[in-house]
């Protein structure tokens, strides 16, 4: 009897593809570890967080850098 492998999707591995999650390796000191695990959510969460926090705040700043004139890139 044929099997049809075509119509199962392949499997993948862990994390969230719908939003493009990539795996990376950071370094960082025990310390920083420590509170990390400390966080809600876990390490990765509280990176995201932190991440997603700098970017707002550099967009704003980023924003009114590039309202002065003659400041061009």
């Amino acid at each position: 009897m044929p099997t049809h492998h075509a119509a199962v999707p392949p499997r993948r591995g862990p994390g969230r593809p719908k939003l493009g999650v990539v795996a990376r390796e950071v370094t960082l000191l025990p310390r920083h570890w420590e509170w990390l695990a400390g966080q809600a959510g876990g390490a990765s969460m509280a990176l995201r967080r932190l991440v997603e926090q700098a970017s707002r705040e550099a967009s704003g700043a980023d924003g009114a850098r590039g309202a002065s004139p003659g400041d061009e890139a």
